[in-house]
């Protein structure tokens, strides 16, 4: 024999509506003649209905307040350096990087392209040294017009302001 519903109640401390719903939604079982086995007073039967409990977060790792605003200070100076670093024109834009080193490179391609033009040179040639030479003396060409300033030709006065300085200092 068992325990009533207000029993079992009583016995686990709550409402008896309570016990009525979870016998309803499965979560307790009833003897056959209706009542409800004593062996489950003290069982966690009702944890589904507990408020859940969040554990804390791990606080360890996790840097105390003055750590985050000395972390945030030194950004903030870190910023403030290279915004005056960008003032001054001590900072080269990428940008501007971009630009010089793709006209650089159009001027390398379009040499090595004219060496193609010394092919009907080299089928006129009539042993291998003189193809060599041939082939030799329009290299160097294209390696001495290239370098011709230093630069490959970079016209400092149209620089970008953030690059002048370098190529000027650099000199």
């Amino acid at each position: 024999m068992g325990l009533s519903r207000r029993q079992f109640a009583r016995a686990e401390g709550c409402a008896r509506s309570l016990v009525q719903r979870k016998i309803q939604s499965g979560h307790l079982k009833v003897l056959p003649d209706g009542t409800i086995d004593p062996a489950l007073v003290g069982t966690p039967w009702r944890r589904g209905n507990e408020p859940r409990q969040t554990p804390l977060p791990d606080l360890e790792g996790i840097p105390a307040r003055w750590e985050s605003e000395a972390r945030k200070a030194y950004f903030d100076a870190l910023l403030k350096k290279l915004e005056w670093e960008r003032a001054v024109e001590r900072v080269v834009l990428v940008e501007d990087v971009t630009t010089i080193v793709t006209d650089q490179f159009a001027r390398v391609r379009s040499h090595i392209r004219q060496l193609g033009d010394t092919a009907e040179k080299l089928a006129k040639a009539s042993s291998a040294p003189e193809a060599q030479g041939i082939l030799a003396t329009r290299v160097n060409t294209c390696l001495a017009d290239l370098s011709a300033d230093g630069y490959a030709r970079v016209v400092v006065e149209n620089l970008p302001a953030s690059l002048r300085q370098r190529f000027i200092g650099a000199q």
